[in-house]
């Protein structure tokens, strides 16, 4: 057996072993997330905003399938579509962030929220911005946490 043979016998072992990290990995994240109703997307700059089935629900976006930006904007009031995409603009061209909060148009079927709060995040790469959204409400200032924190003590 050539030394040769041990590594390539180990490569399996060793990419399991990665795999069940990173799923390991992944439902903590998710758990997190689900704990802190924030639903994700991204936006590939071209035409497509991909949600996760959260950010989906929140948005009344189809889940997992990717949407042009015109669907996307016709789910917030008219008055926040500018906004939004100063937001998305603002983050890819200068500042790599963002964390704003938009109107959802009370018309839009499933909708069930008036307010999301936005979070995005240009990718290291520059090649998607990506982030959180969740109702308004659902965020505390951190004042606000600590004062129920010390309520609770």
């Amino acid at each position: 057996m050539s030394q040769n043979d041990d590594i390539s016998d180990a490569e399996p072992s060793a990419s399991r072993e990665r795999l069940d990290a990173l799923e390991i990995e992944n439902a903590v994240l998710r758990n997190a997330l689900d704990l802190a109703d924030l639903g994700v997307w991204s936006w590939n700059f071209e035409d497509a905003i991909t949600c996760d089935a959260r950010a989906s629900r929140l948005i009344g976006v189809p889940a997992g399938q990717a949407v042009t930006v015109a669907d996307f904007l016709v789910r917030f009031r008219e008055t926040a579509h500018s906004r939004l995409l100063d937001a998305f603009d603002r983050a890819q061209r200068r500042t790599g962030e963002f964390d704003e909060v938009f109107e959802l148009d009370a018309r839009a079927p499933t909708v069930n929220v008036e307010r999301l709060r936005f979070q995005g995040q240009l990718s290291a790469d520059a090649r998607v911005l990506s982030g959180t959204c969740c109702p308004e409400a659902a965020v505390l200032p951190v004042s606000a946490a600590e004062g129920s924190l010390a309520r609770m003590a």
